[in-house]
């Protein structure tokens, strides 16, 4: 948008969200409030109407009280708050994705209730259809968002995922490791690290959005390798600031991939190798 100068903006259909960097939060809060005028100010002069009610503000990574901070829009008082929703995904102060990891768990448990009340009248493949398609999808919404959560929220995950398995093949006392021999499958973490690999090789290719293409940069190799295909590992300071980043876990991740795999030039070829690829060599703390 030609009239935001001092901020960045992302908007996806009908939703834009204006974003500012900066190490004072006050300067950062007087840029958003600059542009946010200049915004609403355009959408008067285009006959268009903002909703200050659905406003939200939120300050990641900053060691500030969110609850002390507001902004005066259009004479109303729009509060920080420490977790904001964005298109489904509730994305909190720190990054941690806990509360949304719960909150996809909850509505899968509450869907597995249902399921569970009407199983003695199904047979276990149409057990298996139900459960894919009704409950385990929700964990299939924008998981390169969340996927790389700490471990608690993603025991919550694999509980679900096993009751939902030992209800389909009405096995209670099996583990869940076995339910997944029986099932044929994997768990959502790992088939999540299947969707990021997916992901990357569409990035490099550039058969994705291009703002993907941004996130994944292949090394530049002057000399002999065995192990080709490399990606550049962004720089980073610690866990917090970039090595537990979607690009920096991806890169790492793809630079284990055999070569054999990297070499593939055909999408199609490519996702049937994947497929069956076990990401044993995943470092993230899930794995480890």
């Amino acid at each position: 948008m030609f009239f935001i100068h001092e901020t960045n903006v992302c908007n996806y259909a009908d939703d834009t969200t204006i974003y500012s960097c900066s190490s004072n939060y006050e300067e950062a809060l007087e840029l958003l409030l600059n542009d946010t005028h200049r915004t609403l100010n355009w959408f008067r002069i285009n006959s268009m109407v903002a909703n200050p009610g659905k406003f939200q503000i939120m300050f990641l990574g900053a060691k500030i009280n969110n609850n002390n901070i507001s902004l005066i829009i259009e004479n109303k008082c729009i509060k920080c708050k420490n977790e904001v929703t964005l298109l489904g995904i509730d994305i909190d102060e720190k990054l941690t994705f806990t509360n949304h990891i719960k909150n996809l768990c909850d509505k899968a448990n509450n869907r597995l209730r249902a399921l569970t009340r009407i199983r003695r009248f199904l047979s276990i493949e149409q057990t298996k259809y139900l459960s894919e398609a009704y409950i385990m999808s929700t964990f299939k919404y924008c998981p390169l968002i969340w996927m790389f959560c700490n471990k608690t929220a993603n025991d919550l995950i694999n509980n679900v995922h096993k009751r939902s398995l030992r209800l389909t093949y009405d096995m209670e006392d099996v583990d869940f490791e076995d339910l997944l021999t029986q099932d044929k499958s994997c768990t959502v973490h790992q088939s999540n690290l299947r969707t990021l690999i997916l992901e990357i090789y569409k990035s490099i290719y550039h058969l994705n959005p291009p703002i993907m293409w941004e996130f994944f940069k292949e090394k530049q190799i002057t000399y002999d390798l065995r192990n080709k295909n490399l990606l550049k590992l962004p720089p980073t300071k610690s866990s917090r600031y970039g090595s537990n980043t979607l690009s920096f876990k991806g890169s790492l991740l793809w630079n284990t991939l055999p070569s054999e795999y990297k070499c593939v030039t055909e999408y199609e070829k490519f996702k049937k190798m994947i497929k069956i690829w076990d990401p044993t060599t995943c470092s993230c703390k899930i794995c480890k």
